[in-house]
């Protein structure tokens, strides 16, 4: 049987981009949440 081991030296994908996935993450939440509310401020 075949095992995956992890090269303990090697660095993940995401190494790095974590910040700045985050940071997008965030970003598209609050867009989204303003888009919802300026949406509904506008219905009479």
């Amino acid at each position: 049987m075949l095992t995956m081991e992890k090269d303990p030296k090697s660095k993940s994908f995401f190494a790095g981009k974590l910040q700045i996935m985050a940071v997008a993450f965030l970003l598209a939440i609050l867009g989204v949440g303003l888009l919802l509310f300026l949406l509904k401020k506008n219905k009479p």
